[in-house]
């Protein structure tokens, strides 16, 4: 699968019950995003925001990452925004374990699961080949390309 992690149950969330990985990937079906940046060498993410505390913190809880609170509030009678976030392998975790409950952003998850796969390669000093460079990119551009709204 692509993480450091040797086997299936040493996995954030892993240990959770169907129930659970389906709400979190309903809930991040709507309120998620999954992206993939070229920058810092293709960085894969999962993360989610909202103004509710506990069901990020349940995020954090239970797939590891990072928990944020927004310092600043958007106008001063907005509530304040929390974001919750895993990337790279921890991402891939993630992806692979809610894959199987996504209806609407199941390709994306799947391409960071793809991506997660070609970073460890083990090549040459001289660099990556050319067409693992291809391949990260093209998940990189596909996955920006799902997220395009088209009419």
């Amino acid at each position: 699968m692509g993480t450091d992690i040797e086997k299936w149950e040493d996995l954030p969330g892993f240990k959770m019950s169907e129930m659970d990985l389906a709400y979190a990937a309903g809930f991040l079906d709507g309120e998620g995003c999954f992206s993939i940046s070229k920058s810092n060498h293709w960085k894969a993410s999962v993360s989610c925001s909202n103004t509710d505390r506990e069901i990020v913190a349940w995020f954090h809880e239970n797939f590891g990452g990072h928990f944020y609170k927004n310092p600043t509030k958007r106008r001063a009678n907005h509530r304040p925004v929390y974001q919750w976030k895993v990337v790279s392998n921890n991402a891939a975790a993630v992806c692979s374990l809610i894959a199987p409950y996504l209806r609407q952003k199941t390709e994306q998850a799947l391409l960071i699961i793809a991506l997660q796969q070609t970073m460890n390669f083990q090549g040459a000093r001289k660099g990556l080949p050319a067409e693992i460079i291809e391949q990260r990119n093209w998940f990189s551009d596909h996955c920006q390309e799902l997220k395009r709204v088209t009419a």
